[in-house]
């Protein structure tokens, strides 16, 4: 009799937290029908608990770019171009950028193109691979790719990237990858041949979740 005691006990306990998460998400969902004002306040507050999610709180902080351009390797139609630049303070991110070699308007779109899982920046260039910033390429975008897999990120020790252990980080590897990603972001607006109202972000696989969040 113990014993089914503890099984009901346990079922009853593991019942109330999938009741506490599906009355948290509930909270957190978008509203029916809601007014412009309700979906302001639904967007604000979903940016908020996003960045507590990705970053354990407040975004990293933000540092000169101090952008370095280095070797350029030709391709039918484009350059491309590697890269570093700063995102947070004491971290450099490594990329490719593609330009077309006869643009079509003095500022063109950008796309900044995230690798998925065992990808790089170069590799989106790469045919024979998933060569989406090729295509792009190919179509007059300026395209930029920057280097997101496990090797750029921060030192997590052990495996502690699941579960309430988490918090005990400063910011998590998603959240890493998708501020290296608004940094990207940030660099093409600067760069005199983009226009800056035009940028856009893929990505595939784990790439496309970082694209999700960006």
């Amino acid at each position: 009799m113990r014993g089914w005691k503890w099984i009901l006990t346990g079922v009853m306990t593991v019942a109330a937290v999938y009741a506490a998460f599906a009355a948290s998400a509930k909270s957190r969902s978008f509203p029916e029908n809601a007014t412009p004002e309700e979906f302001a306040r639904w967007q604000a507050q979903t940016r908020e608990f996003l960045a507590w999610a990705l970053f354990n709180g407040e975004a990293p902080k933000s540092v000169p770019l101090d952008a370095r351009f280095g070797q350029r390797e030709d391709h039918e139609t484009y350059v491309i171009q590697e890269l570093e630049f700063n995102d947070r303070p004491g971290h450099r991110v490594h990329g490719w950028i593609a330009r077309p070699k006869n643009p079509a308007a003095a500022r063109l779109p950008a796309v900044l193109a995230l690798h998925g899982h065992n990808g790089s920046a170069y590799k989106v260039f790469r045919k024979g691979t998933y060569f989406y910033g090729d295509l792009l390429a190919r179509k007059g975008y300026v395209v930029l790719a920057i280097d997101i897999h496990h090797r750029t990120l921060d030192p997590q020790g052990p495996y502690l990237d699941r579960g309430p252990l988490i918090r005990f980080k400063r910011i998590t590897p998603m959240g890493q990858r998708v501020w290296m990603a608004m940094r990207a972001v940030d660099l093409l607006q600067t760069l005199p041949e983009v226009d800056p109202e035009r940028i856009g972000v893929v990505g595939l696989s784990n790439g496309g979740l970082t694209a999700e969040f960006t």
